[in-house]
């Protein structure tokens, strides 16, 4: 595998990836269409700069094969690895470790569209009772801060390579 880069058998997309302590991230985020996948405020030019939103069942099989969605673990390792949980957020967000999070905002569980520019939320593969764990990156803040989110709310996606 090219570790700069991946296509996407599926539809032919082409994403950067990050290599931080060993694991591959993409890069970007998600935008494979999937059932569950939108995008922000169902405009299709926002995918250009944000990829899409994804409810959580979308999220967990929307990974190509050899990839998987991030656990809270993954995430924590992450910002360990960015300058810690209370200062990550402004490396992810930066051009200084290639992560490049985006703003992209989120899609509530009544599907209106929220926070573009402000917040960038990302899917966890861990699951608690009917919450599904969640990082958030805000403009205002440096934290990478953990929380929970409704499944049916669609966040956004981002994977790491399995081998």
């Amino acid at each position: 595998m090219n570790i700069e880069e991946f296509t996407d058998p599926r539809d032919g997309r082409t994403y950067k990836l990050v290599v931080v302590n060993d694991v591959v991230w993409m890069a970007e985020n998600l935008n494979y269409r999937c059932d569950g996948s939108f995008a922000y405020d169902n405009d299709d030019t926002n995918r250009k700069e944000h990829g899409l939103l994804y409810t959580f069942d979308a999220a967990k099989r929307a990974c190509p094969k050899g990839w998987r969605l991030p656990t809270e673990r993954d995430w924590e390792e992450l910002a360990k690895n960015a300058g810690g949980i209370d200062n990550a957020a402004l490396l992810l967000r930066g051009d200084g470790l290639g992560f490049k999070a985006t703003n992209a905002g989120l899609r509530d569980e009544k599907g209106v569209f929220k926070a573009m520019g402000e917040k960038a939320c990302f899917w966890s593969a861990d699951s608690v009772g009917p919450f599904v764990n969640c990082v958030t990156l805000l403009k205002s803040s440096d934290a990478l801060l953990k929380s929970f989110g409704s499944a049916e709310s669609a966040l956004s996606v981002r994977c790491i390579f399995e081998g």
